[in-house]
């Protein structure tokens, strides 16, 4: 959480002390390394809804890019955060809200402010809709 305030960062790091143990964490990194669905990706055919900050700096936005690209039909909101994990006084807290509320059919109830495009560039030859 890139722009959490020291008080959101030590609760965030004391629930992780008291949530597990440093062997569960240890053996849940070592086995999540491993596992790689993209080929089962294409498979999926329900409404998937994929949210990614722009800016996360745990798992980059052109990995949720490509997530969404290879679920059919998929729907990729860009949250505008630099966050892996968003909070709640930040913008991309309400953008989150009402693409989940939306995407339920339970209303955007929420005013979301519009995210920006990403800095990053597209692979090189590719239109901005084949993007």
């Amino acid at each position: 959480m890139a722009e959490a305030t020291y008080e959101q960062a030590s609760w965030f790091n004391d629930l992780q002390k008291v949530s597990t143990s440093p062997e569960n964490v240890a053996k849940i990194q070592e086995i999540t390394s491993y596992i790689d669905v993209l080929d089962r990706l294409s498979k999926i055919d329900t409404p998937t809804l994929v949210l990614h900050a722009v800016g996360d700096q745990r798992v980059p936005y052109k990995q949720g890019r490509e997530l969404a690209s290879l679920i059919s039909g998929a729907k990729l909101v860009d949250l505008n955060s630099n966050n892996h994990l968003l909070i709640k006084s930040e913008p991309a807290w309400k953008q989150f809200q009402a693409a989940v509320r939306k995407f339920l059919g339970t209303g955007p109830s929420v005013i979301a402010e519009p995210s920006p495009k990403p800095t990053e560039r597209p692979p090189d030859g590719l239109t901005p809709h084949e993007v």
